[in-house]
């Protein structure tokens, strides 16, 4: 009984840990719904945003709910039927997410988890205000 109850205790403290060790891009909770101010770029030149992404434009964001930036951040936009233009400025509400779509290397056949092959993609979710 003891130990059922340590588990209990413990299982939801390591949950916290593994999503406290995720930073957000923007500096606010993922979810939360903000303000940004934003250049249309084209996609930088990594090997992610030219071969998997498929943003078509990314975002050179410049305020982040009024709070100009000290250095501009570069993300992967994601949205459903807009019309942007590229280099232009745009007021877009927005919102982070973070997912995976792999599973780690050794995970099929129970050994211990190798993270070779996974990684967590964080985008901004925007739409026009």
């Amino acid at each position: 009984m003891k130990s059922i109850f340590l588990i209990a205790i413990l299982l939801p403290i390591f949950c916290m840990a593994s999503v406290d060790s995720v930073k957000s891009l923007l500096g606010i909770p993922f979810g939360d719904i903000c303000t940004i101010k934003a250049i249309v770029i084209d996609k930088p030149n990594t090997y992610y945003a030219q071969n998997i992404s498929p943003a078509e434009y990314y975002l050179k964001i410049l305020k982040i709910n009024d709070r100009e930036l000290a250095e501009p951040l570069i993300v992967e936009p994601l949205y459903k039927d807009l019309k942007l233009e590229e280099n232009k400025t745009y007021t877009f509400k927005a919102y982070e997410t973070i997912y995976s779509e792999n599973v780690p290397v050794g995970w099929e056949d129970q050994t211990i988890a190798q993270q070779a092959n996974y990684w967590i993609i964080q985008k901004i979710v925007i739409k026009k205000t």
